[in-house]
């Protein structure tokens, strides 16, 4: 069994001479003939087709409760374009095969024109509209009318169908030629259900690209002054920030720790002449460290700033 899409029909399919059809000296077959690996053989082409809603199911009464014959007939969308495009292409190449043979085989030729009007293929002969899909006519074979049924003929109708069909070759018969494909399996496709579940989805598998944080620095900073007199008799000044959760920004690279050099690393340290006022003092200062200071929140997630 091939797969339709990777026949090589116009490189690899030919078509044997007529061979005269039993009990009907007016009939022939030309039977179609695969190239496989080992060059040419008797292989036919076999294939499965797509899911193919069925239409219409036509039987023919037979004996012992038996249908001696069934057509079913299929739609073929857009969807399908493949599989209808092989199609064309099989017909294509039975007919060219045909036009170049005709003299060897027939005794006359044939010409294009006339081999478009009197060649028939699995589509069927039809005015249809834009976007409405065309039918295809499809024949079961004997092993499939063995277990045929009304039942069985009746629950193909309106489903969605797998077929897998040979192409036997081409049947001629009183100047018309008509392709030959018979059905030997048939499958009911059944839809896949789409089931979506969001808590499936996991959050790791989601790179992790960071995000900035605008910060505003706190204006009102809670500080507290600690003074004490070194040997000299001079008076040193040390404020304590009380600013509660928060930290001198620095930024960790590696192994390594780089300050920011615009971080104040350490609290200032004044000075001051016992004939200057501490109040003043204390008051620049606090400006000072106001505008130096950038109080970034941590975070314990990894950030790109």
């Amino acid at each position: 069994m091939q797969e339709y899409f990777n026949l090589d029909i116009e490189n690899n399919f030919s078509l044997k001479s007529p061979q005269e059809i039993k009990n009907n000296e007016d009939s022939a077959i030309l039977s179609s003939c695969y190239q496989n690996n080992k060059g040419y053989g008797d292989d036919q082409i076999t294939i499965i087709t797509p899911p193919l809603r069925c239409s219409k199911v036509r039987v023919w009464p037979g004996k012992n409760d038996k249908f001696s014959k069934c057509f079913i007939e299929l739609e073929t969308t857009d969807n399908e374009w493949r599989f209808t495009q092989f199609l064309l292409d099989l017909s294509d190449k039975c007919r060219y095969l045909i036009t170049e043979n005709s003299k060897k085989w027939f005794k006359y030729t044939f010409s294009a024109t006339s081999m478009n009007d009197s060649y028939s293929n699995l589509f069927l002969q039809k005015n249809y509209k834009h976007n409405e899909p065309e039918n295809i006519q499809i024949q079961l074979g004997k092993n499939l009318l063995n277990d045929l049924n009304k039942q069985v003929a009746k629950s193909y109708k309106n489903q969605y169908l797998v077929l897998r069909l040979v192409f036997k070759g081409v049947f001629i018969s009183n100047g018309v030629f008509s392709e030959v494909w018979r059905a030997d399996q048939i499958y009911k496709a059944k839809p896949i259900p789409y089931d979506s579940d969001e808590s499936e989805i996991n959050d790791e598998e989601y790179e992790d690209i960071g995000e900035s944080i605008s910060i505003k620095p706190n204006t009102s900073i809670n500080n507290e002054k600690e003074i004490k007199t070194d040997q000299s008799g001079n008076k040193k000044v040390n404020f304590i920030d009380k600013q509660k959760d928060t930290e001198i920004k620095i930024e960790k690279l590696g192994d390594e720790i780089c300050l920011n050099s615009k971080t104040v690393l350490e609290n200032d340290t004044l000075h001051l002449k016992d004939n200057l006022t501490s109040n003043i003092l204390e008051n620049d200062s606090i400006n000072i460290l106001n505008k130096k200071k950038k109080i970034i929140r941590s975070n314990n997630r990894s950030r790109k700033w």
